[in-house]
């Protein structure tokens, strides 16, 4: 996994949750990554980048010196979208590289405060400890949004080591598979929900099914699908 930022030529306005489609030189086709910031008139878009065996963009990420380059960018776009006027809790469910757009979403809602007034539900899911990210700015956001935030490290292939429940105290972890310890923690907690699913299709598939056993409405659960 790489962060990645790329320079903008003139100031973009995006909603919190979108993505931008990306061409790289000598690679044919264009990859959708979504923006980890929110700015107003954003002049840089900040991402993460899964390395991808045998993906062209991924590959060529990796493996050259990349700065400076330039890439041509299509976008913004995508309808899972979050905006403070939206007055419902939150509830994001995210596998890997997915938890780019979530974070976006997170940033916008604590710069409007939206966490005073409505809850957040976050659920991020990686294999193992060496695999999680944003560990750090999730305990920020938790520090600055209080307990209306609650923010949940899903382990599929292990339990949380002690380390990291000294080094993380504002952070929650489990063990299963990210849509299944959203189900287990938010077992008659969906009232007034908005649900945002990014992550490999099967899990989005998963998170969906779970949603509507919980009859969530589908106009309240937002995604953009990538294969």
């Amino acid at each position: 996994m790489i962060h990645l930022q790329i320079d903008l030529n003139q100031a973009m306005e995006f909603d919190a949750g979108q993505f931008v489609m990306i061409q790289v030189p000598g690679v044919a086709g264009f990859r959708g990554w979504s923006m980890v910031n929110y700015q107003r008139h954003a002049e840089t878009l900040n991402f993460v980048v899964k390395k991808k065996p045998g993906g062209g963009i991924s590959e060529w990420l990796f493996n050259n010196q990349c700065e400076g380059v330039e890439v041509e960018l299509f976008g913004p776009l995508g309808r899972a979208t979050f905006y403070p006027s939206l007055a419902k809790n939150i509830l994001c469910i995210a596998g890997g590289s997915g938890i780019a757009g979530m974070m976006s979403i997170l940033s916008r809602a604590a710069q409007d405060g939206y966490f005073t007034q409505y809850k957040g539900d976050v659920f991020f899911g990686v294999q193992t400890m060496k695999d999680a990210f944003f560990l750090h700015e999730f305990s920020q956001l938790r520090a600055q949004c209080g307990d209306k935030l609650n923010i949940t490290i899903a382990l599929s292939r292990e339990d949380a080591p002690a380390s990291a429940l000294a080094d993380y105290p504002q952070l929650a972890f489990d063990k299963g598979f990210v849509h299944e310890v959203a189900g287990r923690h938010m077992q008659d907690r969906y009232q007034n929900v908005r649900a945002y699913l990014a992550g490999p299709p099967p899990m989005v598939d998963a998170a969906v099914r779970i949603l509507l056993q919980a009859r969530l409405t589908t106009d309240n659960i937002c995604y953009d699908k990538f294969s």
